[in-house]
């Protein structure tokens, strides 16, 4: 069974992911809230018309060992640590109480002998409380054996909204990617990247760690081959694109990715030459933020921060008082755009009626980004290295990018292949290997290329098009 310990605002989207899934075993949370509470939660976000989860709520304190036996604690196949939200800042400067709380269940969890080689995923508030579990990881006896993979959530959001202001269609490919419908991240075999992209004709290798990461549809696609790879490879016009326009990124309101988030965009303050101011705006400074934007030349990109210290019920209200007066104030965006981080996915069309397209839902992401290291533990430095932000440091980080057609390729006439293996690796050759495609957006829909890659049927990429491309 799937085990969930402590509540959060996350844990409904994190059971839909399993129910999207299609996980079959048991799913058990554990927290102080009652049941009545937790399954109408829970009841409010799962997906109609799906077929139904198998979920078991009990009502106790993970702390205690007699509760956590009581719900056959080591026989499971994987656990999640929630951090506690209705636990406010303590008189420790070095951890907060709901950090605090969750390295007192870790610690409770290490007592048991566990029947499966469980990951225990903890979520953390804060960058420090990953280093302390690491700590007591690496010098409690009972503790050295076990799988726990503590992470900072705020930190992962907060890059991966960093990268979304400056290309905002990346919140809708990282949406797309990291749920479980259409295509999405597996790790498969050892195969070098080379190597798997010769050989295998329905998935599209990534980056390869201990295990080969992949973008494919499904699991029936990682293992299918081809017999021979027959494709007449294009060498491509490559341009130096840069843009030299001014980017000017205004952040509006504050909550606690917000420190991540200026982090990374000030180290990527050169982003493709272009020169790239950062303003900040405390949610009730919106009559000078509009102001400014007025008097702004180039490119404006406005992220609204949702405020994550207020109630459950009042989540995403800032956002829409600032849509609100955005919308009357410059109805028609030339060079303006406007991004918005939710917290309640429930308001995502609410916003859409503000003609938003690039939404961040940041606790749909957060419990995908958990649900995919619960089960799957080994992804971690994968994700790791997808959100952190360019910058001269270079190491093993890699990012998704989305790109114009005709600004990175020199169209002499329209680009016509035979197949989309014939692209592909047209594309990765062209920009030696540094560059490797898995999709393109026309006319606002997202299209992803990793399966069927050997049909003989012709693809055709237009200026217009933009390129969806993973950039080493």
């Amino acid at each position: 069974h799937f085990v969930i310990l402590n509540w959060n605002s996350k844990v409904p989207e994190l059971v839909n992911n399993l129910l999207i899934k299609g996980f079959k075993n048991n799913v058990l949370i554990l927290s102080d809230k009652d049941k009545e509470f937790v399954t109408s939660q829970i009841n409010s976000v799962l997906e109609k018309g799906k077929r139904k989860i198998n979920l078991i709520v009990k009502e106790g304190n993970p702390l205690m060992s007699s509760t956590l036996e009581d719900i056959s604690i080591e026989k499971a196949s994987s656990i999640v640590v929630m951090s506690r939200e209705d636990l406010f800042e303590g008189d420790d400067k070095n951890i907060c109480n709901a950090d605090l709380f969750s390295l007192k269940v870790v610690l409770a969890l290490s007592d048991f002998n566990y029947k499966n080689n469980v990951n225990i995923v903890v979520e953390t508030t804060d960058e420090s409380a990953i280093e302390k579990i690491k700590n007591l990881s690496e010098t409690l006896q009972n503790m050295k054996n076990k799988n726990i993979v503590p992470v900072s959530f705020n930190k992962k959001i907060g890059q991966l909204i960093s990268q979304t202001v400056l290309t905002p269609d990346l919140s809708n490919v990282y949406s797309d990617l990291l749920s479980y419908e259409g295509v999405e991240f597996y790790s498969y075999g050892e195969d070098e990247v080379d190597d798997y992209l010769f050989s295998h004709s329905s998935a599209i290798p990534i980056k390869k760690y201990e295990k080969l990461f992949v973008v494919a549809e499904d699991e029936k696609c990682l293992p299918v081959k081809r017999q021979k790879l027959s494709i007449h490879e294009q060498k491509l016009t490559i341009k130096n694109y840069e843009n030299k326009e001014n980017c000017t990124v205004f952040v509006v309101g504050n909550n606690k990715k917000a420190e991540y988030i200026l982090e990374n965009l000030n180290l990527s303050a050169s982003y493709r030459g272009a020169k790239l101011t950062i303003k900040n705006y405390a949610k009730y400074e919106l009559e000078k933020l509009i102001d400014d934007i007025g008097h702004t030349d180039g490119i404006k990109n406005v992220i609204i921060l949702s405020d994550d210290k207020v109630n459950r019920d009042s989540y995403d209200a800032n956002v829409f008082v600032s849509l609100i007066a955005l919308q009357t104030s410059f109805p028609e965006r030339n060079k303006l755009n406007f991004i918005t981080e939710l917290l309640d996915s429930r308001n995502l069309n609410s916003v859409k009626d503000f003609n938003i397209n690039n939404a961040i839902i940041s606790n749909k992401i957060i419990s995908l980004l958990l649900t995919q290291l619960a089960l799957n533990a080994e992804s971690i430095d994968f994700f790791d290295n997808l959100f952190i932000a360019d910058s001269e440091d270079g190491g093993d980080v890699f990012d998704i990018n989305v790109s114009r057609a005709s600004d990175i390729i020199d169209f002499k006439d329209k680009l016509e292949f035979d197949s989309k293996a014939e692209f592909i690796h047209s594309f990765y050759h062209s920009f030696n290997k540094d560059c490797m495609p898995i999709g393109y957006i026309r006319n606002e829909e997202r299209i992803y290329i990793s399966s069927d890659q050997d049909e003989k049927k012709k693809f055709v990429i237009k200026e217009d098009d933009k390129i969806i491309y993973i950039n080493y």
